[in-house]
């Protein structure tokens, strides 16, 4: 399925930001995990209170799970976050920015 994002934004304005914000939570937390709040928030550059408000909705969906050492990921969160990666990759165009960069530094893809 291939989206116009620009649309969706349209209908939903900001939707496509808390996407990538909160997936970014979920790939900070499967590196530090179990991790605090306050140091995800550190981390992210966000506010606690926002990290509090996105860690509540990923918990309410059974992406993540609050234990005493801090948060993790459960195994749907882990594979949330791994079919959730080639989205976010076309949402922020970071496949264009790496095929620019390996052009400007003469690089080849790998396998190519």
């Amino acid at each position: 399925m291939n989206i116009e994002w620009r649309w969706v934004n349209a209908v939903v304005p900001k939707m496509t930001q808390e996407l990538i914000d909160r997936y970014s939570l979920l790939r900070t937390i499967h590196l530090m995990q179990p991790v605090g709040r306050r140091l995800l928030a550190e981390k992210l550059g966000v506010s606690e209170r926002n990290v509090r408000t996105d860690l509540e909705a990923l918990e309410s969906s059974q992406l993540v799970a609050m234990q005493s050492k801090g948060v993790v990921l459960t195994p749907d969160g882990e594979r949330a976050a791994d079919q959730l990666l080639p989205l976010i990759q076309n949402l922020t165009g970071i496949h264009k920015k790496e095929k620019a960069l390996q052009t400007r530094l003469g690089w080849r893809a790998a396998g190519s």
